[in-house]
């Protein structure tokens, strides 16, 4: 079970890394929402065992 709690955690900063990035350094919002994107894509494959 610790796996999945690993993913999780991992899940859950996947979301906000990128928004506390744009705290510190303001990239443009287009930028964040893509990488939000492709970490949200890479983690449901992940999880499903892709």
């Amino acid at each position: 079970m610790k796996a999945k709690k690993y993913a999780n955690s991992a899940w859950f900063l996947a979301f906000i890394f990128p928004w506390i990035q744009q705290k510190t350094n303001p990239t443009p919002r287009k930028e964040i929402d893509h990488a939000i994107d492709l970490r949200a894509e890479f983690y449901k494959n992940y999880m499903e065992g892709k």
